[in-house]
């Protein structure tokens, strides 16, 4: 799972249990094929989401496997989310700086509805204040698609 074995809260967790129950749900994310299915079904769909602007740029995840990556560089849970992202319950997001756009920098949850969840650099970091005011500048980018499917909500309700 390409997790560093120097690392001793890998190896020698204080929940070894608890452990051991992540690291196997993120494995079968990884080889459960409906999943999969269901994660590149719903790509096309979550086009829209992908923002560029300055500095920074949010995309989309291209694989289950990347959000699981993310989470080990980031040292955060974003991991344990890939299956509800892939099945539409949720939206996982990255942020990145404009020229390095491979390059870890913030990830970000998005209810789907179109809120956000939670924002949050290394270690759970809080973002800072210029990335705080680029994902401003993204939701008044998304808000009309989502207040769209509000609308055909409240219409057939």
């Amino acid at each position: 799972m390409h997790y560093d074995l120097h690392d001793t809260a890998i190896c020698f967790p204080h929940d070894f249990a608890e452990m051991h129950g992540r690291l196997s749900a993120i494995i079968q994310y990884q080889h459960d094929q409906e999943t999969i299915a269901e994660f590149r079904k719903r790509m096309p769909e979550r086009e829209f989401l992908n923002f560029r602007s300055g500095n920074y740029l949010i995309r989309q995840p291209d694989s289950m496997e990347e959000i699981t990556i993310e989470g080990k560089k980031m040292n955060h849970c974003v991991g344990g989310y890939a299956k509800r992202h892939a099945y539409g319950k949720l939206h996982i997001l990255f942020i990145r700086k404009a020229d390095e756009p491979d390059k870890p920098y913030a990830t970000l949850e998005l209810s789907a509805g179109g809120r956000i969840v939670q924002c949050r650099c290394k270690s759970n970091a809080e973002p800072p204040q210029d990335v705080k005011d680029f994902v401003k500048e993204w939701l008044g980018y998304i808000e009309p698609h989502f207040e769209k499917k509000r609308e055909k909500v409240r219409i057939s309700a």
